[in-house]
């Protein structure tokens, strides 16, 4: 059995306590990272909406592009 005054020396103490310090910090950061992951995967959200409705409203240049095709091949006489 281990004396009760080789307890009190306090060496495991110091121990406990970094070892809370450091756990304590380690939630903090990863707190934070899982904050910031869903904060940018918001804005991906967003950046795909956003790249969808301009695809959207360009496409017209496509068909643009297959009308100038055909109106060459009729005045070329293809």
């Amino acid at each position: 059995m281990v004396p009760i005054e080789a307890f009190a020396a306090g060496g495991w103490w110091v121990g406990l306590s970094v070892a809370s310090a450091l756990i304590a910090v380690l939630a903090a950061l990863v707190t934070t990272v899982i904050a910031l992951v869903n904060r940018i995967e918001r804005q991906a959200a967003s950046i795909l909406d956003n790249l969808a409705a301009s695809g959207e409203r360009t496409r017209p240049l496509l068909d643009l592009v297959e009308a100038n095709v055909h109106l060459e091949a009729i005045a070329g006489g293809r």
